[in-house]
């Protein structure tokens, strides 16, 4: 495995992180443990409900991707919920619906999750590319859309927020 595939957000969604003041954020979370893989029962749950908590107006969702052993999505939490209170009703819904699946495989997922504060517009296209590119940098698919746990495929597009309530300053 290439370093960019072990470390897949480490440095690149880092890069421009700042975390003072207003923003939107990518959320980087629930690795499971030892990088076991989860199985399309496991990322469609994800998927439903990242797409349910959009559809709610809890979220506002610009991009997500459900991989083997990680899930990316950036979103924007909306009236002012911190972004830890968004993660713990989404890790308690996920969990809940997720975890006898990974109990079986001898798996679960780890506690926290990373986030990144989105700056600019700029930052913005070039993070939601970046998740929706994620199973075609690790040769699992040619095209985003081909990848079915991924807002890129046609499934979902319809529960990402358009237009996005942009606050980033012009670029």
């Amino acid at each position: 495995m290439t370093d960019s595939l072990a470390k897949p957000h480490s440095h690149n969604l880092r890069h421009h992180r700042q975390m003072e003041g207003p923003g939107f954020f990518l959320s980087l979370s629930a690795s499971t443990l030892a990088s076991r893989p989860i199985d399309d029962r496991v990322a469609s749950e994800i998927c439903a409900a990242l797409c349910f908590y959009a559809a709610k107006k809890l979220i506002a969702l610009a991009a997500f991707v459900v991989m083997f052993d990680h899930w990316h999505a950036q979103l924007a939490t909306w009236d002012g919920m911190t972004i830890s209170k968004c993660m713990k009703l989404l890790d308690r819904l996920i969990g809940r619906q997720t975890d006898g699946f990974l109990l079986a495989s001898g798996c679960a997922w780890q506690d926290g999750f990373h986030d990144t504060r989105i700056r600019s517009a700029k930052q913005f296209r070039f993070v939601c590319s970046y998740i929706e590119e994620n199973p075609v940098r690790a040769g699992f698919v040619e095209s985003p859309s081909d990848w079915k746990w991924s807002s890129a495929h046609p499934n979902y597009q319809s529960s990402l927020t358009k237009p996005w309530p942009s606050g980033f300053e012009k670029v």
